[in-house]
């Protein structure tokens, strides 16, 4: 047989080869819907379906991966809204199962998005379909070239709906047979190989007794996804030859009989001929092969222009510290010592950095006029207890970082159960009241581990301000997953192994320019920001001014504000991990935002003044109404309604929400953001054993009602303690809040920035005002 003049006269043969027998149904306007309401495209995923579907799935392949993504779980994420969390098959698998040739292209999807990054492998696709066309005789029909971000939208349907799939057992597996690290197991596949593979391997798969592929790269390019992706995925049987310059040739047979691929590993930065070695560098390249005359029929090489596929694995973040620091660490031994050193003072970074962090919302974080923060703290080693408190100051409170959170957080990342505060007095001795910048001195300890065991490629300075960046980073993340819910539930949150986007951060930034003993300010969302930097990766990206959840890889992150709690039971600056993708009415997206705000009232109103009766009460009826959900841009778009009842309003039967037909109504519109905001550095009561009693209101206390969130400062009467009439209304509660945050952050009203105390259930009225009255400043009492 003659050799093939290009990719396309290999595509038409295929179309001899191996029919597909794709046909429409009768229910294809409704599939077109499903797929598109994903985030899919039914016209892409056919397209993807013609160069990935005419693979033949191994059967016990095919049945695992049913049985495991066969499996759905739906979870409530917002009932007023409609929106569930949703893990598992979506439309595009769910017509895979049906479909052989999109389940080949399913299967397919979901080995390489797991290792390359869904942008630059759409891309490297589009080449594929560019080369067919290029190539396509004028007299031929051309078709037309999906576009990269309808194959990104497919990827990343496939990505996930199929994200309970453990690719990364069967690639590590590969790598250990093979002896490769897990750094190069994980890397991604050449382009010029990937576009070559797509055809070959099914060709090879038709005609396997007179065709052969053979594949010239090394072990960290796509090594270990090229064996899992044809022995373990497609069948075929693979022969590794890996070339060593610490020892000859060794060969590995994956499966039984006549290879189908050899795949051939070297060196690479080596080029072998016979048995001597150059520094040449080799472009890898895939060649199909006659096997009956060991004639090449096609070859495809790198050009050195090449545009690279990304890599995007993730790491879980069960142990991610770990992981990173065995990464980091290149010592021949006196490594498991080193690592537990760097975590120790990756902890105690993280302690006394938890010592001057202040609280301060994200709306003025960057005002100029505020006044500057005046240290309060007195030094020393940061003890035991001090952690959980919140210490007044000019303008904010200290930022409640749990010690007990601190540490169950260390030990989730550094999978180091005995982990304490104890084990790291010395270090707080040595480093309190530090910059603990990138300047920082080599610790003695860490000198001596690397005189005893030097690291490899580097000198030793080089290594130690290597290892002090990624404890520094560490450190923020270790900071972070203490503000995260149900930390054993994310075990499995796969997030990047690269630190570096976390230097574009509020508190890195204000770290570099820290000099160990002012504070920092710390903004509601600076814990959220780092998680979604961490969970959509390097090349990610998402709104920061407004987006309240985020997903990415059937994971998603979202502010504890989600739902509708009290305040009280809603964690301030908390973030959730949740498996699943937001959903509503079975559309899929990957965040979810605040929509514009609205209905701002100015009508505040003082109802009692000091010597006068008042009670635990709540004087208006705040409710909520219909909440708004919409799209943009590829993300819902949300609204939260309170409304204050008039006697014009009136509930209907069919929905059970308070419709508002009297012109006298407000109903303020806002968002789990906004509402993240106003919770973040209020005060929290202390618990007493007394029953609540009328109270004649004390000197500088009036009670107040109506909280309109503009001109405050028109109150005629002037106090240091308002009195808000909310108890028992969470909407009421929740509205006295955003007009607080509004009068005295957003559109500031005030000469000096006015605290917030919230009355827990727990406190009784008398001492939630005794309990105010007694701090300095000027407060809101939210009962």
């Amino acid at each position: 047989m003659p050799p093939f003049t290009n990719q396309f006269s290999l595509s038409l043969e295929l179309t001899r080869l191996v029919p597909l027998g794709l046909s429409a149904s009768n229910a294809i306007m409704s599939l077109a819907r499903s797929l598109q309401n994903s985030g899919s495209d039914i016209v892409i995923e056919e397209d993807l379906a013609n160069i990935f579907g005419r693979c033949r799935i191994a059967p016990h392949r095919e049945r695992e991966f049913r049985e495991v993504v066969g499996k759905n779980h739906s979870s409530t994420l917002s009932s007023a809204l409609g929106l569930t969390l949703e893990d598992g098959p979506g439309p595009t698998v769910l017509r895979g199962l049906t479909q052989p040739p999109y389940l080949a292209m399913v299967i397919q999807s979901s080995l390489l998005t797991f290792i390359h990054e869904k942008s630059s492998l759409a891309a490297a696709i589009v080449q594929i379909f560019e080369r067919e066309v290029d190539e396509t005789d004028s007299s031929q029909h051309r078709r037309a070239v999906p576009s990269q971000e309808g194959i990104f939208g497919v990827l990343r349907a496939c990505e996930d709906q199929t994200s309970a799939y453990n690719w990364k057992g069967l690639l590590l597996a590969v790598a250990s047979t093979l002896d490769i690290s897990e750094a190069d197991a994980l890397e991604p596949v050449p382009s010029i190989v990937l576009q070559g593979a797509v055809h070959m391997f099914p060709l090879v798969q038709s005609l396997p007794d007179d065709r052969i592929v053979l594949i010239d790269t090394h072990e960290g390019a796509g090594a270990c996804c090229l064996l899992v992706w044809a022995h373990h995925v497609l069948g075929l049987t693979v022969l590794v030859r890996k070339n060593d310059h610490r020892s000859s040739l060794v060969k590995k047979q994956f499966g039984n009989g006549s290879n189908h691929v050899v795949l051939d590993l070297r060196d690479r930065s080596l080029t072998w001929i016979g048995t001597q070695s150059t520094l040449e560098i080799r472009q890898p390249s895939i060649t199909l092969l006659s096997v009956s005359d060991n004639e090449p029929l096609l070859v495809l090489r790198s050009e050195p222009d090449e545009e690279a596929i990304d890599a995007t694995y993730k790491q879980p973040a069960g142990g991610y510290g770990r992981k990173t620091l065995e990464h980091e660490c290149r010592t021949e031994a006196g490594r498991e010592a080193l690592i537990h050193e760097l975590t120790l003072l990756a902890l105690a970074f993280a302690a006394i950095l938890a010592q001057h962090l202040y609280t301060r919302p994200r709306s003025a974080f960057n005002d100029n006029k505020s006044k500057v923060l005046k240290e309060t703290t007195t030094g020393g080693i940061p003890s035991r207890g001090q952690l959980s408190k919140y210490e007044l100051s000019n303008e904010g409170f200290r930022c409640q970082v749990p010690e007990d959170g601190l540490i169950r957080s260390a030990r989730f990342l550094f999978n180091e159960p005995d982990l304490s505060f104890g084990l790291v007095e010395r270090h707080l001795l040595a480093f309190s009241r530090q910059p603990l910048n990138g300047e920082m001195k080599m610790p003695h300890a860490v000198s001596l581990m690397l005189d005893e065991n030097p690291p490899k490629y580097m000198e030793k300075e080089t290594a130690w301000r290597s290892m002090l960046g990624k404890v520094r980073y560490l450190s923020i993340v270790l900071l972070t997953f203490a503000f995260v819910r149900d930390l054993e539930n994310s075990i499995d949150l796969p997030i990047s192994p690269s630190l570096e986007p976390l230097g574009q951060g509020d508190l890195m930034n204000s770290w570099n320019s820290w000099d160990g003993r002012s504070n920092i300010w710390v903004p509601e969302d600076c814990w959220f920001g780092v998680l979604a930097r961490l969970l959509v990766g390097h090349k990610g990206a998402f709104d920061s001014e407004s987006t309240c959840l985020v997903s990415d890889r059937g994971w998603s992150i979202f502010l504890s504000t989600f739902g509708d709690a009290d305040p009280w039971f809603t964690d301030a600056g908390h973030v959730v991990v949740r498996k699943g993708i937001p959903c509503r009415g079975g559309v899929r997206k990957h965040s979810v935002t605040d929509g514009p705000g609205g209905g701002f009232g100015d009508n505040w109103q003082v109802v009692h003044t000091a010597g006068q009766g008042e009670s635990l009460r709540c004087l208006d009826a705040v409710y909520p109404s219909r909440p708004l959900c919409g799209d943009r841009h590829g993300s819902f778009l949300v609204n939260v309604r309170f409304s204050l009842q008039t006697p014009a309003s009136k509930e209907t039967r069919r929905t059970g929400w308070k419709e508002d037909v009297g012109k006298e109504t407000e109903t303020r519109r806002t968002g789990y953001r906004e509402l993240f905001a106003a919770l973040w550095g209020v005060q929290r009561t202390e618990g007493c054993q007394h029953e609540s009693s009328e109270l004649r209101l004390p000197l500088s206390c009036v009670s107040v009602s109506r909280f309109g969130d503009l001109e405050m400062s028109k109150l005629k009467e002037k106090a240091r303690v308002y009195i808000c009439l909310t108890a028992r209304n969470s909407c009421a509660r929740w509205r006295a809040l955003l007009a607080v945050h509004m009068n005295s952050h957003v559109f500031p009203q005030f000469d000096v920035i006015k605290q917030v105390m919230l009355r827990g259930e727990d406190c009784c009225f008398q001492c939630a005002v005794k309990q105010t009255l007694v701090r300095a400043g000027h407060w809101f009492l939210v009962l």
